[in-house]
């Protein structure tokens, strides 16, 4: 039955040590023991446990080692604990019980154990339950009767849970329990809600479904004309979850629809009934106790596996047909079954599905069949542990469009949200009677069309990018042949020239020179002596005025004469000169006609210069200036240049994160709390919430400014995700609309509507280390982000409008690039 096991032989001593052990285990925990023994002729049960936990070892979880689970003796000594003296807790996280469960299932889910559990497979339904599953079950029950004990709860422990932003506690009744006080930790699993609490969608309309537990829900399914449901491949029969009822219901719900949801260990666990109408069955069905546990390499812990994983056809309705390895284990679990006729939506199934822990699905007693209830009441609940739940409806008579829809359709597991019990499930399908629609399917041979064509328009947008990079290379190659530098001693504008004699432009023999704009040349200057000035200075020598000779590199060099309308036409009339800017840079011994001297403008690298017949700036009959560079150089990387990239997006979010000190699991989790929500702002006066909000805000002030909590993020709960952004009014408009907007659209949104810019290269006390090119930003400031246009556009309202500061940042930085018709289609549109 077990197969080949690699186990050590038995050996003598190790039979005596298990005898004299098994005295310091609680009785259900040696009956595994002994069992372990019988299941194993040739090694005992202590070894073949020991191979699980070395086993399980080599994930290196912390908290095996926390818990002492290093040793076959320290697991045993773990599941003695688990049913005399666990006092359940809970961290802010709302993990630390199903942490535990994991912990003990994981164990179990090792080699040799695993084979020793019956599998979860159809086969395995109406079948007995293989010894080491009968075990798990009736350890679940020692669990659940320890959990009925005063011993199980105490101040310390309530107070954690109040504590625990998850579990809500401040929505509970406690004057609702028997005794009115909660007396052990099964009547607080089980608490039930003040009044109000959960209002009823389309109370008394039958036409609206319910969900019938507070709940995620994962997705539904076809149930065939055959009642099959397939999952993971595994063809099920509708009838076999129904047990005993198979032969009576087993056929009403083929053509129908199966939906799962799954409740986590915070959740409110009462059922309430989907619909109203007339109870046909109300009972419970015995069955197994499992839980499938999921290993996170990236954070090395655990997590149950229970969501399941729908991957969607292809049709308009978004339907699952894929789950986990042990998908199907609702068909083998404990459960109940409550049958409810109605007279618009047809017979609805509801299954509450006992999970890992519980030890009971607890129907209500005074509720027989024939009674008659009303959509909102109650009709069960579960005591401890995580569960399940599946409602399955007949073929044709809900509207599957009004069925929850995935928040994200684009991952490969895609993602519901929460719902509490009384919010609206489906609606009645309004065409009861017509033939059944079915899924709209894709053309293949109109995809594959369509394929062909964007292939081709893709090849012809390639083409067309590399012929404009072609032709940019060759333009820059052209450029840089015109640019080389003149030979020594040969004047830049290529004229030979004699002191005072004009030269008419046609006998200019002229080397080409670069094309450079002149239009936008301004020299700063402090004297406030014009080049006009300079020429007035000049003393006339023989009767011969001075001529000054300008050369643009934008056209053919010229030589004007002082017949000339104007000497100064390249120049701007407020350009200047100071003789202080003006370098010499002819040796003395040079054997050159004339004297050049560089006009330092200010720039990295100068670009004007004058050539006179002397040394004086004032004793000579011959001025030229012209121009040898661009304007617009090259700037240097490092001491005058800001060198902006774009950053990752999601590397700019998982910087704010670890600014927070968020971690990973935290933001991915649907149900993790704000760092910064205090629960008791809630219920407190104006006075305490003022101070509490001032307390908050004075511990979280190391935080840089546009990340610290507002006012409604301390009092409003909601999603740690939001804290994140540091738009202020974003985050405030978030919170207050929660309700209203689709959350994981808009970050989807954000993914690819905005654009974090940081820093490109190796910064300046970097220069030394060649770590290659980097980007690195502040994201953490409003100044640092941009939002597109369109992004812009459809969070219009939620960014604040006009005033916004990523509006306000986003129009900075569109008119930095000069993208003025963006700007001027985003306030047209």
């Amino acid at each position: 039955m077990f197969g080949i096991i690699n186990l050590p032989s038995r050996s003598t001593g190790t039979l005596s040590s298990a005898s004299s052990s098994k005295k310091r285990y609680a009785p259900i925990v040696n009956e595994l023991l002994q069992l372990l023994d019988k299941s194993f002729p040739y090694a005992s049960g202590m070894e073949a446990l020991e191979q699980a936990i070395q086993s399980a070892l080599q994930y290196r979880i912390v908290e095996m080692e926390s818990y002492g689970l290093t040793s076959a003796k320290g697991f045993l000594n773990f599941a003695t604990w688990m049913v005399d003296g666990w006092i359940p807790t809970e961290s802010a996280k709302g993990r630390d019980i199903y942490y535990i469960l994991c912990i003990f299932y994981f164990v179990f889910d090792q080699v040799p154990l695993k084979d020793c559990q019956t599998a979860i497979r159809p086969e395995s339904v109406g079948q007995d339950l293989s010894e080491l599953s009968q075990w798990m079950v009736k350890f679940a029950k020692e669990v659940g009767s320890h959990m009925n004990r005063p011993e199980s709860l105490n101040e310390a422990s309530l107070t954690s849970f109040w504590n625990a932003p998850s579990f809500h506690v401040f929505e509970a009744d406690e004057s609702k329990t028997e005794g009115g006080k909660w007396t052990n930790f099964n009547q607080f699993f089980c608490r039930h809600l003040k009044d109000g609490a959960r209002p009823i969608d389309g109370e008394g309309d039958d036409n609206i479904v319910i969900f019938p537990a507070d709940s995620t829900f994962s997705g539904y399914w076809d149930i065939t004309d055959e009642s099959m449901v397939e999952l993971k491949g595994l063809p099920w029969h509708i009838g076999d979850l129904l047990g005993p009822y198979k032969s009576d219901y087993g056929d009403s719900f083929k053509g129908g629809i199966w939906l799962h949801s799954f409740l986590n260990s915070f959740d409110y666990h009462r059922q309430h009934a989907p619909v109203g109408g007339t109870i046909k069955v109300i009972d419970t069905i015995d069955g197994a106790a499992y839980l499938d546990v999921e290993y996170q390499p990236d954070s090395r812990s655990l997590m149950p596996k229970r969501p399941m994983r729908p991957i969607y056809s292809s049709g308009p309705v978004y339907r699952g047909a894929e789950a986990t390895d042990k998908e199907g284990y609702q068909f083998l679990q404990a459960r109940g079954i409550i049958i409810i006729e109605n007279d618009k939506i047809g017979t609805v199934a509801v299954l509450p599905i006992g999970m890992a822990q519980v030890s009971s699905v607890v129907v209500r007693d005074d509720l027989k069949p024939g009674a008659t209830i009303n959509k909102g009441d109650e009709i069960s609940h579960f005591e401890f542990g995580g569960s399940d739940i599946v409602v399955m409806f007949q073929g044709g008579k809900i509207d599957p469009h009004t069925l929850p829809q995935p928040l994200s359709r684009k991952s490969e597991e895609p993602l519901y949200e929460h719902h509490n019990y009384g919010e609206m499930l489906a609606k009645a399908n309004e065409s009861v009677g017509e033939k059944k629609r079915k899924p709209v399917r894709r053309d293949p041979e109109k995809r594959r069309q369509q394929n062909i064509q964007a292939q081709r328009r893709y090849r012809e947008k390639l083409r067309e990018r590399l012929g404009r990079l072609e032709a940019l290379a060759e333009s820059a190659g052209q450029t840089s042949a015109i640019e080389s530098t003149p030979a020594s001693g040969i004047q830049p504008s290529g004229a030979i020239t004699a002191p005072g004699l004009p030269i008419a432009s046609s006998t200019i023999v002229s080397k080409t020179l670069p094309l450079y704009d002149a239009s936008d040349v301004s020299i700063p200057c402090t004297s406030g002596a014009t080049l006009s000035n300079c020429q007035e200075l000049i003393p006339i020598s023989g009767g011969i005025p001075p001529t000054l000779y300008t050369s643009d590199s934008t056209t053919t060099p010229y030589l004007y004469s002082d017949e000339s309308p104007s000497t100064l036409s390249v120049w701007d009339p407020p350009s200047c000169v100071d003789p202080s800017l003006l370098v010499r840079d002819k040796p003395s011994d040079s054997l050159e006609l004339y004297w050049t001297t560089t006009i330092d403008c200010g720039c990295t690298s100068p670009h004007f210069r004058i050539q006179t017949d002397g040394p004086d700036l004032l004793g000579r009959n011959e001025v030229r200036v012209f121009r040898f560079g661009a304007n617009t150089t090259t700037a240097d990387p490092y001491t005058n240049s800001l060198r902006i990239d774009r950053v990752c997006t999601i590397a700019a979010i998982l910087d704010l994160v670890r600014h927070l000190g968020i971690t990973e699991e935290g933001l991915c989790a649907d149900q993790s709390p704000s760092p910064f929500f205090r629960p008791s702002a809630v219920m407190a006066d104006d006075t305490a919430r003022s101070n509490l909000i001032r307390t908050v805000q004075e511990t979280f002030k190391t935080l840089k400014p546009d990340l610290r909590p507002s006012q409604e993020q301390i009092t409003i709960e909601h999603h740690p995700i939001i804290d994140i952004l540091p738009f202020r009014t974003l985050r405030r408009n978030l919170i207050t609309r929660q309700h209203d907007i689709d959350e994981d659209e808009f970050f989807e949104d954000m993914l690819s509507g905005l654009v974090c810019w940081g820093g490109a290269g190796i910064g300046k006390r970097d220069r030394q280390v060649s770590t290659g090119y980097a980007s690195t930003g502040t994201p953490w400031d409003v100044r640092s982000w941009e939002g597109k246009v369109w992004f812009l556009k459809k969070y219009w309202a939620l960014l604040g409008g006009e005033d916004g500061e990523l509006v306000r940042q986003s129009e900075w930085w569109r008119s930095i690039r000069g993208d003025e018709s963006e700007q001027e289609n985003m306030w047209l549109g």
